[in-house]
């Protein structure tokens, strides 16, 4: 078994080399993200070499998943764990198609220099998983010792169910309910001719922002918590239901706003 290798930084003094100054950040990201879609899509025999995607890796990377390929907030470190999760939610043949990356698209890219010896290419892409879901994500490239651009980290994050759209902008309902309001929402408290698909567990501010958002993709959810009321996780602990951000206004000046 392949040691998992301690973390490390991309240092320019790690690395053992330096990037060239004169470099399309788009290009270099277009490249990977074609090469990576090249290599991760089944042959016409339907075999996947993963050890070839591999090589587009740094042996110390990372790769985080929020809900898109594990259903679960997970952080793979090493070519080792990579290699795993690619097999057992990415190509694995009896997955189908159900977690089939697809789709890959470049949105933007460019040079990171955030430390003085960490240069990287920072590059946002989006992305289709299987015939169900969309998601978007990061991945950050370094000028390996290889003479090539290896991954040193990449972020895949669901953002939308393909049955679920969310319930925004022409999908909302455009039909009034003046005066029927209430009795709508009582037949959603009862769940009335549906059964919740989703059940959350704690009605404190987390708890309900999930269910607001699983709401705007039309799936019944339901929130439960140990206290009387929901929101008392809440309510118990600040004197109003009310977030900490500032709320800015524009008074006098165009360009110094004041902060309340």
């Amino acid at each position: 078994m392949t040691p998992t290798p301690a973390p490390t930084l991309p240092t320019i003094q790690n690395l053992g080399v330096s990037p060239s100054k004169d470099v399309d950040p788009v290009k270099v990201a277009a490249e990977w993200l074609e090469k990576f879609q090249t290599t991760i899509s089944p042959s016409p025999d339907g075999d996947v070499d993963v050890d070839k995607i591999l090589t587009l890796f740094q042996p110390d990377a990372f790769w985080r998943d929020i809900l898109s390929l594990t259903w679960d907030f997970r952080t793979f470190f090493g070519t080792a764990q990579i290699k795993a999760f690619i097999w057992n939610r990415i190509v694995d043949p009896s997955l189908g198609d159900k977690t089939r990356l697809n789709n890959l698209k470049l949105e933007t890219a460019s040079v990171g220099k955030h430390w003085e010896d960490i240069e990287w290419i920072e590059a946002l892409f989006t992305f289709s998983v299987g015939t169900w879901g969309g998601g978007d994500g990061v991945f950050r490239l370094v000028w390996a010792p290889e003479g090539v651009w290896k991954a040193y980290t990449v972020y895949t994050n669901l953002q939308s169910l393909t049955e679920h759209p969310e319930k925004v902008g022409a999908l909302r309902n455009p039909l009034p309910n003046h005066g029927k309001w209430t009795e709508q929402r009582q037949k959603e408290i009862e769940f009335e001719g549906v059964e919740p698909y989703v059940l959350v567990v704690g009605a404190g501010q987390s708890g309900l922002d999930l269910g607001a958002r699983l709401k705007f993709l039309d799936i019944p959810t339901l929130i439960v918590d140990k206290n009387p009321r929901v929101g008392d996780q809440w309510r118990n602990r600040y004197q109003a239901l009310c977030l900490h951000d500032p709320v800015c206004m524009f008074l006098h000046s165009p360009i110094s706003p004041s902060c309340m």
